[in-house]
């Protein structure tokens, strides 16, 4: 299977990064993790990889609520730090994806009357269908739950 991305947009910063500040409470990740916080004061994206990685394009998006919440959350408290996390999880090698992506789109514009039968390569790209693919994202997503609960619980009340 492929590689899992948390995304992650924080406003806590008392560690220097947002990055650190992720990297404590989602310690011991599974898999690898990549972090993605979205445009900083200058309009740079703040994920920490290079335009090849996993998040690169995240920068372009329009209308994802991690900012949204962030900034609901953060205006609840002046101790509210919130750290919104998105756990994408990694299914087959990239090239398996653009494989199933093109066969779907070929028999959409070109063969409509088999396009259910070629939809199937692009549903097996971003699902996995086996018992052990489905345990392994249980887990690993059970995984990042408990480490946000656990940062949830231990971060002063936040009062209205």
């Amino acid at each position: 299977s492929g590689i899992d991305t948390l995304l992650a947009h924080g406003t806590d910063k008392s560690h220097g990064t947002n990055g650190a500040v992720a990297d404590e409470w989602f310690y011991g990740a599974p898999r690898p993790v990549q972090y993605h916080f979205g445009q900083g004061e200058n309009g740079q994206n703040e994920s920490g990889g290079t335009g090849g990685d996993v998040t690169s394009g995240y920068d372009l998006s329009r209308g994802i609520m991690n900012e949204y919440y962030a900034k609901l959350f953060d205006s609840t408290s002046p101790d509210a730090h919130p750290l919104i996390v998105t756990q994408e999880f990694g299914t087959v090698p990239g090239v398996l994806v653009a494989r199933g992506m093109i066969l779907e789109n070929m028999a959409n514009n070109h063969a409509r009357e088999s396009q259910p039968f070629w939809s199937q390569f692009s549903r097996d790209a971003f699902y996995v269908r086996t018992d052990s693919w489905r345990r392994s994202i249980l887990s690993r997503g059970l995984t990042v739950l408990r480490q946000a609960i656990e940062r949830s619980s231990s971060r002063p009340s936040v009062k209205k």
